[in-house]
């Protein structure tokens, strides 16, 4: 069994999460695929799993460069980055609350979900 060490961040701590993922799928094909690119396919993976393994978090979404019900809709794939913890995921936006705030100011809160 080969293994090989995937990252999407350089965490380290607290601040560092580790996740097995089991790439059976993957092989040599009996010498067929040379010994870099097989390495080259489990990183690639590893990767892509961990884009798919997400963290709940909560924080406030920055909405000025975009516009609700122009440049995005309720049930778009949304990518969110989360700076300080490393975190980016994709996720479905299935919620917005707008309304004017009391300065007369455009406010649109967010929710995300699967």
């Amino acid at each position: 069994r080969k293994k090989i060490w995937a990252y999407n961040s350089q965490n380290s701590g607290l601040m560092r999460f580790e996740k097995f993922d089991d790439a059976r799928n993957i092989s040599t094909n009996e010498g067929e695929i040379s010994l870099s690119d097989y390495y080259n396919q489990l990183k690639e993976q590893g990767i892509a799993e961990l884009s798919n393994y997400t963290t709940a978090f909560q924080g406030e979404v920055d909405f000025s460069n975009v516009k609700f019900n122009q440049d995005l809709f309720i049930g778009d794939i949304c990518s969110i980055e989360e700076n300080r913890l490393g975190l980016y995921i994709n996720t479905r936006l299935v919620e917005v609350i707008e309304s004017i705030g009391e300065s007369g100011k455009y406010i649109a809160i967010p929710t995300f979900g699967i």
